[in-house]
């Protein structure tokens, strides 16, 4: 219900990009890179920046519905989720964002204050699918520190 909510107050760009958050487990670096070359008739292609494993988010309806509007409010840019002149957003840039956006929504509405980063561990633990995969572990000891070299194809939680 917090994650909703919180959607429903957001910028454009910070909805988009938490719902491909919540949806793929990927990290927020890993999101700001994504271009339309990532976006295939299979899916989302994309290697992910700590283990560089690539992986392949496979489409759902709900997926191909946050693609969608994150690609229809990117003002023409090449990246998926850019700022509002097209260009990329740097991670520092969005982090600012991100912050000035909870900082607003726990001033004005009470709501407690979370990282983007939480949106990972949200979509882990929500999951119905194996976290390991999901989240482009090797082992269930660190979800976790070794990986393999082929892509996952992983399923969206939604």
């Amino acid at each position: 219900e917090e994650f909703e909510h919180i959607k429903t107050l957001a910028p454009p760009e910070i909805r988009a990009a938490m719902d491909i958050a919540f949806l793929t487990g990927l990290r927020m670096g890993d999101i700001l890179r994504l271009t339309h070359e990532n976006i295939q008739e299979d899916g989302i292609h994309t290697p992910t920046s700590k283990s560089n494993r690539n992986m392949i988010y496979t489409w759902s309806d709900t997926l191909i519905a946050a693609v969608s509007y994150a690609q229809s409010i990117n003002h023409g840019s090449t990246y998926l989720i850019a700022n509002t002149k097209g260009d990329k957003y740097t991670e520092s840039a969005f982090k600012s964002r991100w912050g000035k956006m909870m900082r607003k929504l726990a001033a004005e509405r009470g709501i407690a204050r979370f990282q983007f980063k939480d949106l990972r561990k949200k979509a882990g633990s929500d999951t119905a699918e194996d976290a390991t995969s999901f989240l482009s572990h090797s082992s269930d000891a660190v979800t976790k520190a070794h990986y393999l070299v082929k892509p996952w194809t992983v399923k969206p939680t939604r």
